[in-house]
């Protein structure tokens, strides 16, 4: 049998860089290149590098390459199949022959994509219109269910840009800034209102996010207007970044930005609302507790304690960061009950932490909330004792601190607090 060559196939076209299609806001996403990366997004939820494919898949061409692969790795792959039998010079369609080992992993594993990465940081322009537009393009994929979960790997680039974007807009009157931080709100809160979204960010880009949002809060920079719509939907950001974010690196990084700000002279707000998403979280503890990773919490709590111990508080006009801080310890060994000592491998036993957590620890099992070695008699009644003191301690807590987050009923939540510290000082 005759061998026919057929003509090299000119593959010129797609090693050629892909063209942004003008608009009139001078952005556009290529369509053609956004359902690539839907079907590569597809791709991977549907488990594919989990399950090697079949005789058959390959004999018919439908497990031999990945969308992730680039044209270059498509090539490739073909040629390693031709070379051993499977490509269209060798066994073909519906022959039979040898298992050959699957891709190599690296050719399907996902890859940031230079334009989708592009376009993200066009968020953070000086330009004003190139940022709107970007942020507009970038709207169009997180409000929709099935396009944003192309977004999964790119959240911490996106949220940097977004915090450059602020950034740049402080520096500029608020005149000419509300144009830009109108979009760029909504595209934030839309990120976190997502279904996929948000829910991976580090300590570091929590942190540095709060920090930025709560200082817009603070300031009152954006309240222009009577109704204080800007910061209604800022206050609403953050409570969506609280139920959103990975509840571990969140208490951290709230922690961690409570322990940098404090020494420095900042808007006494800011410490308010930062406070004030502590205590949400703590609130919230006995329903998360199993997504928290206690040792990198009290670690956290430990470093605070560390740079802030409570000689260094007796200075100060107001301690109730640190009680902010030895709340969540409290609330933390409640849950845990003597458990939590499992947890304390990377506190030295003559740290303050250590020293306040044992006093808590003996304090519950007087109260009742942690089980003796010795038998209990009337464990029942002693047991529905101790749950009327925990009632009664957590009500009185909540109150104080509902005061305490009152702007007009603080000074008096406060001389609540020391009243109740006097009253309960084991509890302090």
């Amino acid at each position: 049998m005759q061998l026919v060559v057929l003509p090299p196939v000119d593959v010129s076209l797609l090693h050629e860089p892909i063209k942004v299609i003008p608009t009139r806001d001078n952005v556009k996403y290529p369509e053609e290149k956004f359902q690539q990366l839907i079907s590569r997004s597809h791709y991977m939820q549907q488990g594919v590098l989990s399950t090697p494919p079949s005789a058959s898949a390959i004999a018919t061409g439908g497990g031999c390459a990945s969308p992730y692969m680039s044209p270059q790795q498509h090539i490739h792959h073909q040629q390693q199949l031709n070379a051993t039998g499977y490509g269209g010079g060798g066994l073909g369609c519906g022959s039979s022959g040898s298992m050959h080992p699957t891709a190599n992993l690296v050719d399907v594993l996902p890859k940031h994509d230079p334009q989708l990465i592009k376009m993200i940081k066009s968020i953070s322009s000086v330009d004003t219109l190139k940022a709107r537009a970007a942020i507009s393009e970038l709207a169009e994929i997180i409000d929709s269910p099935e396009k944003q979960a192309v977004l999964r790997d790119y959240e911490e680039i996106f949220i940097q840009n977004v915090l450059a974007q602020f950034k740049n807009l402080s520096q500029v009157p608020i005149t000419e800034s509300l144009v830009v931080y109108q979009p760029l709100l909504s595209i934030l809160y839309s990120f976190f209102h997502s279904k996929t979204l948000g829910k991976t960010l580090s300590v570091a880009c929590i942190k540095n996010l709060m920090s930025a949002l709560l200082n817009l809060m603070a300031d009152q920079k954006l309240n222009t207007g009577d109704d204080g719509q800007y910061n209604k939907v800022i206050n609403g950001i953050c409570l969506k970044v609280l139920d959103k974010a990975n509840f571990t690196n969140l208490n951290c990084a709230l922690i961690r930005l409570l322990r940098e700000t404090c020494p420095v002279a900042g808007l006494p707000k800011f410490t308010d609302l930062l406070m004030k998403c502590i205590w949400r979280n703590v609130k919230m503890l006995p329903e998360r507790t199993n997504e928290l990773n206690y040792d990198a919490v009290i670690l956290e709590v430990h470093e605070f304690m560390l740079a802030l111990p409570s000689s260094w508080w007796q200075t100060r006009p107001s301690d109730t960061p640190l009680r902010t801080v030895k709340t969540i310890i409290h609330n933390m060994a409640k849950v845990k009950g003597n458990a939590i000592l499992n947890h304390l491998n990377q506190i030295p036993t003559h740290s303050e932490l250590h020293t306040y957590l044992i006093k808590i620890l003996k304090n519950l099992a007087k109260e009742g909330h942690i089980p003796s070695a010795s038998p209990q008699r009337s464990a029942s009644a002693k047991d529905m004792h101790g749950k009327r003191i925990s009632n009664q301690t957590h009500e009185t807590m909540s109150q104080i601190f509902k005061l305490i987050s009152d702007k007009e009923t603080k000074q008096q939540g406060l001389l609540k607090l020391y009243e109740f510290k006097v009253q309960n000082s084991e509890l302090t």
